[in-house]
């Protein structure tokens, strides 16, 4: 019964990245943005979503605990919920908005794509283009891989 509340799915491209973390040695990243809208009049709780998100990681073979920031067959995160801030202890632990979502390129470049460089993420205070703005580094080591 896992994602029986999804009506429709919008993706964005999928961007090539440079792994961020203490770990050497690893493959490079791709990374995209889902948009799920709801079939119900209210989104599912987050953490239903989570729970869904980290089963379907399962299925395809992730395993964990794994090392923080170290090679993994997929990684699905749970960027934010409407405009829901919210954290809760674990496990499983949820912040949302995602806590790093602002300062990563390779999540905001996508989610520009799909949401538009005026929309912000909820709690920030800079759109998702002056955000993308302030990582201009990694941006530039973002390369456009693939659209679906």
């Amino acid at each position: 019964q896992a994602w029986r509340w999804v009506k429709d799915v919008r993706m964005s491209s999928i961007y090539r990245s440079a792994p961020v973390g203490p770990i050497p040695d690893q493959y490079e990243f791709f990374n995209g943005v889902a948009a799920l809208k709801s079939r119900y009049e209210g989104m599912p709780e987050a953490m239903q979503i989570l729970v869904d998100l980290l089963a379907a990681e399962h299925a395809l073979g992730r395993t964990r605990p794994g090392p923080h920031q170290g090679p993994r067959k997929i990684d699905l995160d749970l960027l934010f919920v409407g405009t829901t801030l919210m954290t809760k202890d674990g496990p499983p632990a949820l912040q949302i908005p995602h806590p790093q979502a602002v300062n990563r390129a390779f999540v905001l470049a996508p989610l520009e794509e799909l949401c538009g460089g005026d929309a912000k993420i909820p709690g920030a205070s800079s759109t998702i283009s002056e955000c993308l703005a302030r990582e201009p580094a990694r941006s530039q080591e973002i390369a456009f891989a693939f659209q679906l």
